[in-house]
């Protein structure tokens, strides 16, 4: 059973709407604009004691690159507040052009992450930018990254206790190609198969799916394989549909023996 896994602080501004986009969708093409309105404009301000308080004892808390780019203070502040306490940061890189030529702040803070999410495109952009120059292969990628950014063990260990021996974990999806995983401490490259979707109808929202699936297993404690096998599952439900609305059915409904159930139990 799962209950409450997920806490939301929502700060409002008094003229600027929440965040939109416009998606054009032909076949498997699609086209995004987005505004990320009010989210560009975070101040500090709005990290009051109570959301601080939540960052102190919570034990993930996902930061997307997007976000960071116009608030990098508040940034800061919560990876600071998570390193001293333990809580693990995920960290989603966003969109390949944010690594064209990145501030060394927006660095830091991927430096100073646990977890680093990100498809083919993104990690191929941040290691090119490392590097210089690189070969076109995603194993060596995920190798250029993780040497750049070993996971450092100045600060109290995660609370979540599975993970703190892993140091680093790098996690890059490849459409329907496998899923390629590297963790820090063990120097293991792992890929895990895409299970084959018969009808892809919009890739709206399929990589930040994906991103809670990993979330959602990382909080059940388990391994990183089976965290992508969910975020696996949900992804595939949200690539057949128009839109990134959550699906109305559940799959234990739907599906009572469906491979969800058995990885979540």
């Amino acid at each position: 059973m799962i209950i409450n896994c997920f806490l939301n602080r929502f700060a409002e501004h008094p003229s600027l709407p929440t965040g939109i986009s416009t998606v054009l969708v032909h076949g498997h093409n699609r086209s995004l604009v987005a505004h990320i309105g009010a989210a560009g404009v975070y101040q500090e301000e709005y990290l009051t004691e109570e959301l601080l308080h939540d960052m102190r004892t919570t034990q993930i808390v996902l930061l997307e690159a997007y976000f960071c780019l116009h608030n990098i203070p508040v940034c800061q502040k919560i990876v600071q507040e998570c390193l001293q306490n333990g809580t693990c940061i995920v960290f989603a890189l966003s969109s390949d052009y944010l690594y064209q030529n990145p501030s060394s702040e927006l660095l830091d803070l991927i430096k100073s992450s646990d977890i680093l999410l990100g498809n083919e495109r993104e990690f191929k952009a941040l290691a090119k930018f490392i590097q210089g120059s690189i070969a076109d292969n995603t194993e060596e990628w995920i190798h250029t990254i993780l040497d750049w950014c070993p996971k450092e063990n100045k600060f109290p260990p995660l609370k979540l206790k599975h993970l703190q021996h892993k140091g680093k974990i790098v996690v890059c999806t490849q459409g329907k190609n496998p899923v390629i995983c590297g963790e820090q401490m063990s120097g293991a490259i792992t890929k895990i198969p895409v299970p084959k979707i018969e009808k892809v109808v919009d890739g709206t929202g399929a990589g930040d799916s994906f991103a809670s699936g990993i979330l959602l297993g990382i909080l059940l404690q388990k391994d990183i394989i089976t965290c992508c096998q969910i975020g696996m599952y949900a992804s595939g439900e949200i690539l057949q549909q128009v839109g990134c609305d959550i699906p109305e059915h559940s799959p234990q409904t739907l599906i009572p023996q469906s491979r969800i159930g058995a990885l979540i139990s």
